[in-house]
């Protein structure tokens, strides 16, 4: 059973799929806000979504100029930098496009955004929450591998699911097909013995992942909150 932060995230991500399909003529994806220039208005925007944010300045090795802060949204928790300025800010992106990644100050495979006067790092795997901040702040910053293909955040799940299964690094996984399915229960079609799968049609994902020569296929729900393996 998933806990009520993680279904309040679901259902704030599925507004905003829902809005932006009306607004992009029934297209998929998450519409884009204005960014939130600074803390205040970041966690304003996200209670005006009915997600309860908390934010803690953070002893951390913080860019120059910036100030760090873990923001907690539910279970979930980000990295957020925030700088005096946007030009600051957009500076400090410029001079990080090439960095390697370890020179950067948060983890390898990280999901970045940055909008006025703020930088977020997202590590988790939350579908809901990352469909919310690329509302809040649109695309991401393409400064980790893989960060600019168009990825559902379901197939980003389900990478992180199969290298725990099998593992691995999820970097070690290449996403070679996703297409949307339909799936008949809550169990994606592929329930455990003595598991009791309701009946219902799950909207969701089939997504086929590549190690060397072993093709791994999985299904995952819409948000990828809910990860299957066939």
């Amino acid at each position: 059973m998933k806990s009520e932060p993680r279904g309040a995230l679901r259902q704030a991500a599925a507004w905003l799929l829902l809005g932006a399909m009306a607004l992009a003529g029934c297209r998929p994806g998450p519409p884009t806000l204005k960014p939130p220039d600074d803390l205040p208005e970041l966690v304003a925007a996200l209670g005006a979504m009915g997600q309860e944010a908390s934010v803690e300045a953070l002893a951390y090795a913080a860019p120059v100029s910036s100030r760090p802060y873990a923001l907690t949204i539910g279970e979930e928790q980000a990295l957020v930098f925030a700088f005096g300025t946007p030009e600051e800010r957009e500076a400090y992106i410029r001079s990080i496009i090439d960095r390697p990644a370890a020179g950067r100050p948060w983890a390898d495979g990280a999901k970045v955004w940055a909008g006025g006067s703020l930088v977020v790092a997202y590590e988790g795997n939350d579908g809901g929450l990352v469909l919310i901040f690329d509302a809040l702040f649109g695309d991401r910053v393409g400064v980790e591998p893989g960060l600019g293909e168009p990825y559902p955040p379901a197939v980003t799940a389900a990478r992180k699911a199969a290298a725990d299964r099998l593992g691995l690094d999820p970097q070690d996984l290449e996403a070679t097909e996703f297409e949307p399915s339909f799936w008949p229960d809550t169990c994606l079609g592929v329930g455990n013995q003595g598991e009791i799968c309701e009946r219902e049609q799950i909207s969701g994902w089939r997504i086929l992942l590549r190690h060397g020569e072993r093709l791994i296929e999985v299904r995952t729900d819409e948000l990828g909150q809910e990860v299957r393996f066939p």
